[in-house]
């Protein structure tokens, strides 16, 4: 039994930052109004948005709303989120972060320490509620990107910015908008010009990242709401339930009825 769920921020919840700590329990990360850093001390088999990938001893994570992390066994889990219309999404090294195509990046001992030092004074921050708050919160959240090697294992190039410039645009309008030319409008290029620029960088094509961000979002609503298949249907964005419906087994290889009945109680 999962008995750690973050699924939705409180409305009563006015943090601007949270800090969580978790040890033993079984967890689940799924906040659909704040981003995750998730730091993660354990080597194994874990789960991010419903696929299972391996962690190494010291590992930092990063999550866009709506997306999930899944864990069983571990030693210990820090959770630093804040709001998706939180200013702190302008500190340097956001874009390094959440615009990444993956999610778990591996950290050095050093590294590790010197974040969890970072959450620490971050912690302080908060319980104490210091009256320059932002500008006491901000080097601290930065800090804790320029340690992430989305931060320092990026160097100078040309491509890159494009790339974390259509991910993060995915992450904010996928619900809305399908087509990799709306992207490329909103990005002043060509869809082929952004398909060239994710194949040079070797990455997953632009169209199968943005089907591949819808099914998160609508595995997601399977598993942790209740609502119908026909409302999940115009929540991600398609007016047709058939042709989403079609859309949803062709990609997953059964039904959405199908998928919620084998994973519910897996991932419950």
């Amino acid at each position: 039994m999962f008995s750690n769920i973050i699924n939705k921020s409180s409305d009563e919840d006015n943090d601007k930052v949270k800090v969580e700590f978790y040890t033993d329990s079984p967890l689940v990360v799924c906040d659909i109004n704040r981003f995750s850093i998730i730091i993660l001390e354990y080597k194994g088999t874990i789960e991010v948005n419903f696929d299972e990938t391996k962690s190494s001893d010291f590992n930092i994570l990063f999550l866009c709303p709506g997306e999930i992390f899944r864990i069983k066994d571990y030693k210990s889990v820090t959770v630093v989120s804040f709001d998706e219309m939180s200013p702190l999404k302008k500190v340097c090294g956001f874009d390094y972060a959440y615009g990444n195509i993956d999610k778990i990046f591996p950290l050095t001992n050093q590294n590790y320490k010197g974040i969890k030092e970072q959450i620490k004074k971050l912690n302080t921050l908060i319980t104490e509620k210091h009256l320059e708050w932002n500008k006491k919160v901000f080097p601290v959240i930065e800090e804790i990107f320029k340690r992430s090697p989305t931060y320092s294992d990026n160097p100078n190039n040309n491509q890159l910015p494009l790339v974390y410039s259509f991910v993060s645009s995915v992450h904010e309008h996928y619900t809305m908008y399908h087509q990799i030319s709306y992207y490329a409008n909103l990005l002043e290029i060509t869809s082929k010009g952004i398909t060239e620029k994710f194949y040079k960088e070797g990455l997953l094509n632009p169209h199968s990242f943005v089907k591949n961000r819808i099914l998160v979002e609508v595995k997601r609503q399977l598993i942790y709401t209740d609502k119908s298949i026909k409302i999940i249907c115009f929540d991600v964005g398609f007016n047709d339930p058939a042709y989403f419906s079609r859309f949803f087994k062709k990609n997953v290889g059964m039904t959405m009825k199908e998928f919620r009945v084998k994973y519910n109680a897996k991932f419950n």
